[in-house]
């Protein structure tokens, strides 16, 4: 039996994918959000509204089809801007987007864990 993972995102990291999230709905407007990043315009707006809603400080759990999205989000959105851009439009530096890219990458390399066969 597989479950699937989750992840435990910082307060910086889930507020730096929320910005690359709504640029990537708002800003870029990327036709067929679904084949870029995974996950169909309406249900991207739907997750924006989720993050929009947290409190500042928490942590988020997230599974990794939803951490696979975001790494997704996240690429096309440094993809897409310049370093310059990518700071107006999400007030954070390329390189902190860069650095989230790579913690997403590594955290998704296992994307399962199986269960043992007796407990």
């Amino acid at each position: 039996m597989v479950f699937p993972m989750q992840y435990i995102l910082r307060s910086q990291q889930w507020q730096l994918l929320r910005q690359c999230l709504n640029v990537l709905l708002h800003g870029l407007k990327l036709p067929d959000t679904k084949a870029r990043v995974g996950m169909s315009t309406e249900h991207l707006e739907q997750y924006l509204g989720y993050l929009n809603g947290l409190e500042e400080k928490v942590e988020i759990r997230v599974e990794s089809s939803i951490a696979n999205v975001m790494m997704k989000v996240t690429r096309e959105t440094l993809r897409e801007l310049t370093p310059a851009e990518f700071r107006a439009q999400t007030a954070h530096e390329f390189f902190e987007g860069q650095t989230l890219l790579a913690e997403l990458e590594k955290l998704l390399e296992d994307r399962s864990v199986k269960a043992p066969d007796r407990f």
